[in-house]
């Protein structure tokens, strides 16, 4: 004689919690990559806005030390060289002052993209997942550029910063983990 019981379907999670519901079970948890990413999003964002008050509090006299260097090493050292030196100093400084500014300037503007939009990873919207991969390649592109050009050292460290936290953040808001949480946020499960 078979049991009534024999039919029923089994618990799914047989007393274990899944990721999208915490201990207490009344609001779904994030995932380790997907907090994760959003951090390194905000961390990017940071990275892009810190270059652009750099830029605008100190750049030009970090740029000045590196022209100095340059045009010293290029025209040598006589009295003529370095007048000429000042005059090829001060029109070249306003140049690459105005080019760093229109660059940390963009960096800003996707600084703050990535601020909107990392918050609505941490949401687990999937849209933002994929709205925020266009800033993001605009991002690399700056970073990458400033990265080969000769800028001062503080913004070679953001520039890295920039590239590392936002390959990274790209890699885990794709992971596993984050492809369930945001399918169990769009199902209506969590």
């Amino acid at each position: 004689m078979a049991s009534q019981h024999a039919y029923a379907p089994e618990p799914q999670h047989r007393g274990q919690h899944s990721f999208d519901e915490n201990r207490s079970g009344s609001s779904p948890a994030r995932p380790a990559t997907l907090k994760a990413a959003a951090g390194l999003v905000a961390l990017a964002a940071l990275a892009g806005i810190g270059s652009l008050v750099v830029t605008l509090t100190g750049g030009k006299e970090m740029l000045r030390g590196l022209m100095d260097e340059l045009v010293k090493r290029e025209l040598g050292g006589s009295a003529d060289a370095a007048d000429l030196g000042q005059a090829l100093i001060a029109a070249a400084l306003d140049d690459a002052h105005s080019t760093l500014t229109a660059r940390t300037s963009i960096m800003a503007f996707v600084g703050a993209m990535f601020l909107l939009f990392g918050a609505f990873v941490w949401a687990r919207r999937n849209w933002a997942r994929i709205a925020i991969i266009p800033f993001a390649l605009i991002g690399l592109g700056i970073w990458l550029l400033d990265l080969t050009d000769v800028v001062p050292t503080m913004l070679h460290v953001l520039d890295g910063v920039g590239v590392a936290a936002t390959l990274a953040a790209l890699v885990l808001m794709w992971l596993g983990p984050s492809n369930r949480a945001i399918r169990a946020r769009k199902e209506g499960r969590a």
